[in-house]
């Protein structure tokens, strides 16, 4: 005769059990050895009892971990995701899935496993259908190597990868001191030809904080648009690179990476939607999912009475290239820096007289970028005369010389029913070097 229902005593803390069927469930959150009891309701039951040993939590498994996901369009428009998760010492955890400015919160706990005689590791993996979703989040934690990964998928053709890492910081303070500076990077993709992708380089640079790992990060697309985020650097020195643009209908995408030498490499994707209906004056129809290829490093500014990019003192000691863009024939310009004093750091970059009165208006030494205009003269004097501006940014490539890498910005030429200032634009590249 089976019990009328069951009793038990000294469960772990976070393990249910049902008094109808005797099973417990659930995930325990408290380490520790219980001694459990579990009897029936009839008459002369024979208590069972057991223990449970409960493992503490590997300390790796507990903290802040960050990811990114790869783009999708059922699963997240194609603008790729990211994933926010904290795990506390009792197995719990919570997080956010963020795509564009849309976020998805979810909780739960654990599963924890202990090691065994075929895992020398205790493991820790996260499964849940997010809320309000169909959708599966399954990621696995590694606690030796500090990193994440998984997959998101919605249980038919859509699945995509997870990547990502541990915020090892706050048990480590300072440690970061490895990745401390400023670094500049450019962003390049491989075509220069098409007419209808952007052929300048974007750029941007990164500040990692030594004593809490905080990355700081900014970028200039070539194709004027700027992004910037905060979030914490990876134990190897990754870095997350991500930024919703286009009021939500595009993005970047894709993690960079500082290495022992302090290079900074990556190839996130860069996605513009279509924004024919919509007053954007470059590249209407969007473009892409595209691959950038990201290439620099630690950026070190000249010393008092020095000139950027290691250059010698003298008239003509560097040239600025524009090509493409719009750009029939490339321009080079020899220009001239020249420093602002034995006690200041400061650069100044000039042109001799010039047929496009080339101008650079701002140069920061202390960030190495710098900005300025050049005019396209008409082909005949019935064409109007373009102006385009540029942007760049002083950078170190790994294995190479110190450059500067940026675009401009250039009117075609008005057609019928446009202005100057209403004809699309297109970004074409510089580069500012030793001649």
């Amino acid at each position: 005769m089976d019990p009328l229902g069951y009793s038990a005593a000294n469960l772990p803390p976070g393990v249910a059990f049902n008094p109808s069927t005797g099973v417990l469930s659930g995930s325990p959150i408290q380490a520790g050895t219980y001694a459990v009891s579990i009897t029936g309701k009839s008459p002369g039951a024979v208590p069972l009892n057991f223990e449970i040993n409960v493992a503490a939590l590997d300390p790796g498994f507990v903290g802040a971990f960050q990811g990114w996901i790869e783009r999708n369009k059922t699963l997240n428009r194609n603008l790729g995701s990211t994933v926010q998760i904290t795990t506390t010492t009792r197995g719990a955890y919570s997080g956010r899935l963020v795509t564009g400015v849309t976020a998805i919160a979810f909780r739960g706990s654990l599963i924890a496993l202990p090691a065994s005689s075929t895992s020398t590791h205790q493991t820790a993996r996260i499964l849940c259908v997010l809320p309000k979703t169909s959708v599966t989040l399954d990621v696995s934690l590694d606690g030796a190597g500090n990193m994440l990964a998984g997959s998101l998928s919605d249980g038919s053709a859509n699945t995509v990868g997870i990547d990502g890492w541990r915020n090892v910081w706050p048990t480590t303070p300072g440690n970061a001191d490895a990745f401390k500076g400023l670094h500049t990077f450019c962003l390049q993709h491989p075509n220069d030809t098409d007419e209808s992708l952007p052929q300048g380089s974007g750029f941007g640079s990164l500040l990692v904080s030594p004593k809490s790992g905080i990355s700081f990060i900014t970028t200039s697309l070539s194709d004027g648009t700027k992004m910037s985020s905060a979030t914490f650097v990876g134990p190897n020195g990754e870095v997350l690179l991500y930024g919703s643009l286009y009021t939500n209908l595009g993005s970047v995408v894709g993690p960079l990476a500082i290495d022992s030498d302090n290079n900074v490499y990556g190839n996130p994707t860069w996605m513009r939607p279509d924004l024919s209906a919509k007053p954007a004056l470059t590249y209407r129809v969007g473009f892409g999912p595209i691959e950038l290829t990201v290439s620099g490093g630690l950026y070190v500014p000249p010393n008092k009475g020095a000139l950027i990019l290691g250059l010698s003192p003298g008239l003509d000691n560097a040239q600025l290239v524009f090509s493409s863009g719009g750009l029939s024939d490339g321009i080079s310009q020899t220009v001239t820096v020249t420093s602002l004093g034995s006690s200041s750091v400061l650069n100044r970059i000039t042109a001799p007289v010039n047929l496009n009165q080339l101008h650079v208006n701002s140069l920061s030494v202390s960030t190495g970028e710098f900005s300025g205009s050049f005019l396209l003269p008409g082909a005949s004097a019935a064409d109007a005369t373009r102006r385009a501006n540029f942007y760049g940014q002083l950078v170190q490539t790994p294995g190479g010389a110190a450059n500067g890498y940026g675009y401009f910005l250039l009117p075609k030429p008005p057609a019928a029913g446009q202005t100057m200032t209403t004809a699309p634009k297109l970004s074409g590249s510089l580069l500012l070097s030793a001649p």
